[in-house]
């Protein structure tokens, strides 16, 4: 039988995402399992962040605004910096990406760059991704 955690988990502010288990998969995994792996996805009570959570810790830091993503499951974090946004858009998959409107995406160095297997980002925690939009804010203050 599975006991009830003792206290929360905690990943320190890293967006974490769980697959849930499909009709085949779940074959010899007791409902109580099942249940479990679903509450950890959803971040119900486990302190796993979700995509939305982690998007409005990097609002909070940054000043920007949280909406949801037009085209797919996440949020878009908008800075107004100047003349142009700045978007870090946090996909429910845990995929990530920071760009400057009108100049383009960044690694996760911090570099303006068109190469997408660049500037798809996973697996980076709010601070990064709030780093990150503090680079690009630089980026914008460097007399042209």
């Amino acid at each position: 039988m599975l006991a009830p955690a003792q206290k929360p988990l905690e990943i320190a502010g890293t967006l974490v995402t769980l697959p849930l288990a499909g009709g085949g998969a779940a074959e010899g995994i007791s409902a109580e399992v099942l249940q479990l792996g679903n509450v950890l996805r959803s971040g119900a009570g486990s302190g796993i962040l979700t995509a939305a959570g982690v998007a409005t810790r990097v609002a909070e830091a940054t000043g920007g605004t949280v909406s949801p993503l037009s085209k797919s499951e996440g949020f878009k974090v908008t800075v107004e910096a100047g003349k142009r946004a700045i978007l870090a858009r946090i996909k429910s998959s845990g995929s990530m990406r920071v760009s400057i409107e009108g100049i383009g995406a960044l690694t996760r160095e911090g570099i303006v760059s068109a190469d997408r297997a660049l500037t798809h980002l996973s697996d980076m925690s709010s601070r990064e991704l709030t780093e990150l939009i503090d680079k690009a804010r630089q980026f914008l203050s460097v007399p042209k």
